[in-house]
This record gives C-alpha cells, structure tokens and sequence, in this order.
C-alpha cells in the first residue's frame, strides 16, 4: 500500500504538469493584498519540493470558489511555504492548519458576503427598495466581523449566523 506522502507526491506532480504556466504561482514577483513581504529567499533558492507544496495550496486555495473568492491564494501559498521553511518536519495538514486563518482578504470578503445578500430571497422580498445599499452594507460589516473573530480565536460553529445578524441589524438601522 502506497504511503500517503507517496500518494500526495503523485497529486502533486499530476497537478503540477496539468497547470499551465501561468496557474504557477511566481513567488518573486507575487504582491500580497495588504503589502506584506514574508521575506521569503529566491526561488532559485528553495527546494523545488518546498516550492511544489506552495503551489498545490495555490492551486487548492484558486479552484475552490469559497476560498478563493474570500482568501488571497498566493499570500496563503506563499505563508503556506515560509511555514514550510521554518519546520521542514511538519506534515502538510499540519502547516495549512496553521496558515488557515491567514490572508483572509476583507475586499474579496465583502464582495463574497454581499454577492450572497444579493442571492438571498427572503431579503430581496422582504427589502427591495434597498437590497442594494443593505446588501454592499452587510457584505462590510460581515468581513469585518468574521476577520475579528478569526484573529481573536473566537470563531467557532455559531459565528457565520451571529455575525450575520449582526450586521443586518446594524445596517438596517443605518439605512432607516
């Protein structure tokens, strides 16, 4: 029985040779949203292994919609690889555990959360006049309140549905 590094190894190269250069994520020349710099070596400079594991998060982060519509895929990548360098030994499942709650992009967020809004039937029902305004409104207040929760370790299984309401009671009142 294959071991399972074996069987990621394979994905790994089946994924890698099934991208096209421009899906690669180009560590040197990749800006992160908010300006940070992972002060990461050269490319040339890393081990092409190390490299294909950033890659994989990349491309694992870019074709899942719901990731990728609220994360940065290349600063998670790229937080995914300086992890890597710093503990070599960690098992994969182990570093995209610690980088999870990383790169949450609150541009991207607010898009994501008033997108779904504008999905919403009972809220188109129930607010047509300014569905607009309440839903670009929510989707703010939404990514703002998920980001905090998230950095302060206080998001668990409640979280998505109180952070929800939230936001809708303060932007109805503000829009009232």
């Amino acid at each position: 029985m294959p071991s399972a590094r074996s069987v990621a190894i394979v994905a790994l190269l089946a994924l890698s040779t099934a991208l096209s250069a421009q899906d690669q994520l180009d560590i040197d020349a990749y800006e992160i949203f908010d300006g940070r710099d992972l002060g990461l070596p050269p490319a040339a400079d890393i081990d092409p292994a190390y490299l294909e594991e950033a890659n994989f998060e990349y491309v694992f982060c870019s074709t899942r919609p719901k990731m990728a519509e609220q994360l940065d895929c290349g600063c998670r990548a790229m937080t995914f690889l300086s992890e890597r360098l710093q503990d070599t030994e960690a098992r994969q499942h182990i570093i995209r555990e610690r980088v999870e709650n990383e790169c949450l992009d609150p541009v991207k967020m607010s898009a994501f959360h008033s997108k779904q809004c504008r999905n919403n039937r009972g809220l188109q029902r129930k607010y047509p006049a300014i569905l607009s305004d309440l839903c670009d409104c929510m989707g703010r207040e939404i990514a703002a309140g998920l980001i905090d929760r998230t950095r302060s370790g206080q998001f668990n299984g409640s979280t998505m549905r109180s952070v929800e309401t939230r936001a809708q009671k303060q932007c109805l009142t503000r829009l009232n």
